[in-house]
């Protein structure tokens, strides 16, 4: 089950807010020998677009957050998957505050970030999914930028579920920043949300029924106490106030 209503039951309180997705696409030149951007196919290639790519896909990112930070929209989180990205990004906006965590500092130091972050001492921080991704309770902000996409739906998932989760009361908002060379990864992700929804949705209606009839069907057990004896209190607590 995901929510109430697959079991019968009524949403109200349970309902998460909207979920805004923003594709932003950057251009680039075209590589010497060709009249248009080529595409990268191979795993190899994919690498050395982003890396390529990265200033221009950091600006895209840093313009995001200057034109949109408020007061109610303070904290903003960057998602990314190579070393290159986050420095460049953290350097693009450390007047501003924004916070590198990687997986070279200490637990201790990473430890304090995110608390900082999630108290709203620390409101920009940039990571990547496998440091913060997963288990982290965000929903105080409602605001996210992934500095380009990988092959891995888990990880965009896992990371989007940092903030749009029970709790969140305010829109949450998802810029995706790739450029227009780094392959289908985008169509990619893409295909495999579509597939795991089908997948939950079909799981769901198979099993409503027998989760319901047992669910439902299920009956309280209470045991009643019937003391034979009175307690009593032992003499070496009775004066403790």
């Amino acid at each position: 089950m995901r929510k109430p209503s697959d079991l019968g039951y009524s949403d109200d309180g349970f309902d998460l807010p909207e979920l805004k997705i923003n594709h932003i696409v950057t251009h680039t030149e075209a590589q010497d020998g060709f009249l248009f951007p080529v595409e990268a196919r191979t795993l190899q290639e994919r690498h050395e677009a982003r890396r390529d790519t990265v200033q221009d896909r950091v600006k895209v990112a840093a313009d995001i957050i200057a034109k949109n930070k408020n007061a109610n929209n303070r904290l903003w989180c960057v998602w990314c998957n190579l070393n290159i990205e986050s420095d460049t990004m953290q350097k693009e906006r450390s007047s501003f505050g924004m916070v590198n965590i990687q997986g070279s500092d200490d637990n201790d130091v990473k430890t304090e970030r995110l608390l900082g972050f999630a108290r709203g001492e620390i409101e920009e921080i940039v990571s990547k999914s496998k440091i913060a991704g997963f288990g982290m309770n965000m929903q105080n902000c409602h605001n996210t930028i992934f500095l380009g996409l990988s092959d891995s739906y888990e990880q965009y998932y896992q990371a989007v579920r940092r903030f749009w989760r029970f709790g969140q009361k305010e829109r949450v908002n998802v810029y995706i920043v790739t450029s227009d060379i780094d392959g289908n990864v985008r169509e990619n992700i893409d295909r495999k949300e579509r597939d795991s929804e089908s997948i939950y949705n079909e799981m769901v209606a198979f099993m409503k029924e027998i989760n319901k009839s047992n669910v439902h069907g299920v009956m309280r057990t209470v045991s009643e106490y019937c003391p034979s004896s009175e307690m009593s209190v032992p003499s070496f607590l009775q004066n403790i106030v």
